[in-house]
């Protein structure tokens, strides 16, 4: 099970600056672009906050459903987290452009709306290979031993309990 505690950390020092990264990439690239052709844009910075705010939350109410089935190996406090950001970020961006070429403009609840869906998506997505059910308990060895399974070896290791294993006898 993963602590609320690793939640936050992963969506304040992971996810977050993941989302920010594509971010900035999109928007200086859009900059850029608009410098060049000589456009004159018109946004509101609010719209991409708001935006940045709400996959987050995504994130955040995917992992609170699933803590409790989500494996320790999951590190949401790791890379994945990162990953799941850049992901999210760059799905809202096609989803935005998507419903702006059928309906003409997203509102800010729309996008709102769909940032925590595609956050929440992309989380699940991400740490869907790190549920409980997907991970096999025991594996069997050539000879027939049992080994430690792994989720044993996870919840031992997480509370700092010494774990010694004695060689195998090989005849």
């Amino acid at each position: 099970m993963v602590s609320w505690r690793s939640i936050a950390r992963g969506a304040l020092t992971r996810f977050v600056p993941g989302v920010a990264t594509v971010a900035t990439v999109f928007e200086a690239s859009l900059l850029l672009i608009a410098e060049i052709k000589g456009w004159r844009l018109r946004g509101n910075i609010g719209d991409l906050a708001t935006i940045v705010l709400c996959l987050p939350a995504g994130y955040i109410l995917t992992l609170a459903l699933v803590r409790r089935q989500l494996h320790i190996l999951a590190n949401v406090e790791g890379r994945r987290s990162f990953v799941a950001g850049m992901a999210a970020m760059a799905a809202i961006l096609i989803v935005l452009l998507l419903i702006s070429m059928v309906t003409g403009k997203a509102t800010p609840l729309v996008a709102a709306a769909c940032a925590v869906v595609v956050g929440a998506a992309t989380t699940f997505a991400i740490f869907y290979s790190h549920l409980r059910h997907r991970i096999a308990h025991l594996e069997r060895t050539d000879n027939g031993e049992l080994l430690v399974a792994v989720e044993e070896f996870a919840e031992r290791a997480s509370t700092h309990e010494r774990i010694t294993a004695s060689p195998s006898q090989s005849t």
